[in-house]
């Protein structure tokens, strides 16, 4: 019986995605699980690359794909299922098209956001079921996440505290070296479990409803955690399970090998944190917004980041006269 339904995104990062789903072909418990992965409008050309994996690559089980327009067709036996989407709205919207299609047509107990630009452990699903299970209060579990250029350095052991009035965040035991994780616990609640993998009950996911898709990319994390806390549910991290994340990927954000922010990341950075702050924290939200703003000139100062001064202008102004959603110009 499949437990649980993993989901990832592509947009134009089709060796990353076949090399995630390479890892998922290894690891231990492979028949309890199903992949969803959703093209995202890809520009180049994944989806090609994507059905030739899957059709060379059967020992995962049936292979089933659709574009999203279409009618869903409901088959249990399939195994892995491509959907391609029409438009790109997004990480969100691409997430949440293999979430409907899972809870649609699949019985899976857990689903489980991944990126695609992430490496599977062996042991790293067979150790969140262990973890999961038993565990009533649990709303999402993370796992820990190393640095796909050195996993000898934890990136992320599970969550990610966040200050909201200067809108940074901080992973929790980020640089430190792996083979000290068994000295470390959760020593306080998680703000938000990182993005990168994301493993929810069916149940959680059926009070809560998807990701909002008011976010176009990041925020979307910590929107969701919002309504899981509100349901006194609890954030975990299992240590055991552990994954490698490239980081950066077609947005650009910043990764060791990426060391320099793109302006499509940038621009999304600052209008999902305005998004985020005016939903959340409605009377912080005007010291918020400016002290983005300056902390953020700044900063572009101290890294001679010059190009980055337009985006962040057009950010705010796109904002503020409601066009933020139109997409980064």
């Amino acid at each position: 019986m499949r437990e649980v339904c993993i989901v990832i995104p592509n947009w134009n990062g089709w060796k990353d995605t076949i090399e995630c789903l390479n890892s998922l072909v290894k690891i231990e418990d492979k028949e309890k699980m199903m992949v969803i992965v959703v093209d995202n409008a890809s520009t180049n050309e994944s989806v090609d690359k994507l059905k030739i994996w899957a059709k060379d690559n059967l020992e995962l089980g049936e292979f089933l794909f659709f574009k999203e327009e279409n009618t869903s067709p409901s088959t249990k036996e399939a195994s892995v299922v491509l959907i391609e989407k029409e438009e790109n709205n997004g990480f969100a919207g691409a997430v949440n098209a293999g979430l409907k299609y899972g809870l649609e047509h699949q019985s899976c107990e857990y689903y489980w956001i991944l990126n695609n630009d992430t490496i599977v452990d062996k042991y790293a699903l067979s150790e969140l079921l262990k973890f999961a299970k038993g565990k009533e209060d649990l709303g999402v579990l993370g796992n820990t996440i190393v640095e796909y250029f050195d996993p000898s350095i934890i990136q992320c052991a599970g969550g990610c505290y966040y200050n909201k009035y200067l809108t940074i965040n901080h992973a929790y035991l980020h640089g430190e070296k792996v083979s000290s994780i068994q000295e470390h616990k959760q020593k306080k609640k998680f703000d938000y479990i990182h993005g990168a993998s994301m493993f929810i009950p069916k149940k959680v996911l059926k009070q809560v409803g998807y990701l909002n898709e008011e976010y176009f990319l990041y925020y979307e994390e910590l929107d969701l955690v919002e309504r899981v806390k509100k349901l006194n549910l609890s954030l975990y991290w299992c240590k055991e399970s552990i994954i490698q994340h490239k980081g950066g990927g077609s947005a650009g954000t910043k990764s060791a090998a990426n060391p320099k922010k793109s302006a499509l990341s940038e621009y999304y950075s600052n209008l999902s944190a305005l998004k985020y702050t005016r939903r959340y924290y409605p009377l912080q939200f005007p010291l918020v917004a400016i002290n983005r703003f300056f902390l953020k000139v700044a900063l572009f100062v101290i890294k001679k980041e010059w190009g980055l001064f337009r985006v962040l202008w057009s950010s705010y102004f796109n904002f503020f006269t409601r066009k933020g959603n139109r997409g980064y110009q």
